[in-house]
């Protein structure tokens, strides 16, 4: 790309005081053995951000999605950074060169530049506890270094790397973002070979379910679809031998790709955590290294969960889901149809998440609801606070059917705070669609329960088609993000099935905090209630 010297300059002119940007710009090549990447970082907004009552300016970069994160010091200046995750054999097999432009600039922040915050969970009263470190009193730019790569584990055998450029700098002593940088990164692909073959899923059984016909029948309807179908026989094992015999499959057969857990907790046990407080299914899902504790961010397999107590209920929930993959419906308006809910605590947060995702994307593909308005553009907005949604307001529209349920806000074992919704409001549901429900929420995962919220939605016959909820607390900054890129992977990512699209939401976030914070956390505690090799059915 040419930089045109004079329309540079006109473009400076038509800026604001607080926004640069104009020619960033992202462009990959492939190029015989090596990946090229080329950034160029010209341009970053500063909004405001209210942190319980206190105003701060947060930088983002722009011209570059897809591409941004955050320096997670908790205590230093917020500066925006470029992220991206690589694979290949070694570290110097990642070339960065650096370039400064002559016209290097320098944006004045009109007030407090936003400093890292501690994650903040998602119970009443909680507060953000702002401090600022010693990096807000030094005279030299924060960062220091130009760029910085880091190991993040093995996928499926292949060393994964993340690579952190540092293209804006805080000059604490005037105030100032100076954006002086661009970057190309050239990376030595890996060379190990991709598996070959029909993409394989296995059903963990234990007990209860090992002679299950309608679990028979559903194996014989995956395997119908192309995909290679096994069996691990979980009867009596712990989540140690569980995990090895994956372990062992996948070494026999790299083109295994699901994992089915059946039954409940009782029936096929999970791990016992010691980064969550819980029991995590993740441990199934990141098997190629002994060492799980070490490629907890870096998972191989797409991992899901069939809780059912019973054969009725096990019945129910696989019909429910040949009902989705065939299309097999009575009618199929529904699927044109979503539903946003927003809690009444820290509301503006909820809120400003689910409109991203809906003018982003549900607006313009022309999804509808009928809340506030009775054609709402890209569904349904059950605010609990900006349009006074309750529980009579949301079990009109979702009865009315939808293809995605999205709620964010408090939760418990059984319900969703605000606005309210409890097991008895999902078991009364009879209209015949099978929404994909989103729980940004806290424990509605938690299947050690006699009947979690999650288990509810997946046992009711038109209940969901996938459950995504969390085990234990969320936080809202985090889960802020996860929605963002679970939607951003729907729409444009390219991510199709319920395994892929979860998995790339966790590995975005995890990238935008570089992986620290709470990252493995998230990826031990939200759950997938359902079969993970199924596509979202979208517009």
């Amino acid at each position: 790309m040419k930089i045109n010297c004079l329309a540079w300059q006109c473009c400076l002119l038509m800026m604001s005081s607080f926004s640069l940007s104009a020619l960033a710009y992202v462009n990959v090549d492939n190029v015989g053995d090596k990946v090229i990447y080329d950034f160029v970082a010209e341009g970053v907004t500063l909004q405001t951000k209210n942190l319980d009552g206190q105003l701060f300016k947060a930088a983002s970069l722009v011209g570059l999605d897809g591409y941004t994160g955050i320096n997670n010091e908790i205590g230093s200046p917020e500066v925006p950074v470029i992220r991206f995750n690589v694979m290949a054999d070694d570290a110097s097999d990642i070339k960065i060169i650096t370039r400064s432009f002559f016209n290097e600039e320098k944006i004045q922040v009109l007030g407090e530049l936003k400093p890292v915050v501690a994650p903040v969970e998602k119970i009443a009263g909680a507060r953000y506890e702002i401090f600022k470190n010693n990096n807000f009193k030094s005279m030299s730019a924060y960062p220091a270094g130009d760029f910085e790569i880091s190991e993040l584990g093995l996928v499926r055998g292949q060393k994964v790397f993340q690579v952190t450029l540092y293209p804006a700098q805080f000059i604490s002593a005037t105030n100032q973002l100076r954006i002086s940088r661009s970057y190309q990164v050239e990376v030595t692909k890996s060379r190990e070979a991709e598996a070959a073959g029909a993409d394989g899923i296995v059903f963990v059984v234990g007990t209860k379910f090992k002679n299950s016909p309608s679990l028979k029948a559903y194996m014989a309807k995956k395997a119908a679809t192309g995909l290679t179908v096994s069996q691990i026989d979980a009867a009596a094992l712990n989540p140690d031998q569980i995990r090895a015999k994956i372990k062992a499959l996948y070494s026999a057969n790299k083109s295994l790709k699901y994992v089915v857990i059946v039954g409940d907790a009782a029936d096929v046990p999970a791990l016992q955590s010691t980064t969550i407080y819980g029991i995590t299914d993740h441990y199934y899902a990141s098997i190629d290294t002994s060492n799980y504790q070490s490629d907890i961010k870096t998972p191989d397999l797409f991992v899901g969960r069939f809780s059912a107590a019973d054969e009725q209920q096990l019945a129910t929930i696989l019909l429910k889901y040949t009902r989705y993959m065939d299309g097999d419906f009575s009618s199929r308006g529904w699927l044109n149809h979503t539903s946003f809910l927003a809690t009444d605590d820290r509301w503006e947060l909820a809120e400003g998440t689910h409109n991203y995702v809906v003018d982003t994307y549900t607006k313009t593909r022309g999804y509808t609801g009928t809340f506030p308005e009775v054609e709402q553009a890209g569904g349904d907005k059950l605010y609990a606070v900006t349009y006074n949604a309750g529980n009579s307001e949301v079990m009109e529209a979702i009865t009315k059917g939808r293809s995605i349920i999205d709620y964010s806000g408090h939760g418990a074992n059984t319900f969703w705070d605000a606005p309210r919704v409890e097991q008895s409001d999902v078991r009364s549901l009879t209209q015949s669609s099978l929404p994909f429900v989103i729980s940004n929420a806290c424990i509605t995962g938690d299947f050690r329960v006699t009947e979690s919220f999650a288990e509810t939605w997946q046992r009711q016959e038109w209940g969901a088609v996938m459950f995504w909820g969390s085990m234990d607390s969320t936080y809202w900054d985090e889960d802020d993000i996860l929605e963002k890129r679970m939607f951003d992977g729907i729409f444009t990512g390219g991510k199709t099935t319920f395994g892929a699209i979860t998995q790339f939401a966790l590995e975005e976030m995890a990238k935008h905090y570089g992986g620290s914070g709470r990252s493995d956390y998230y990826f031990e505690t939200y759950h997938m209630f359902g079969d993970p090799s199924i596509a979202l059915r979208i517009k």
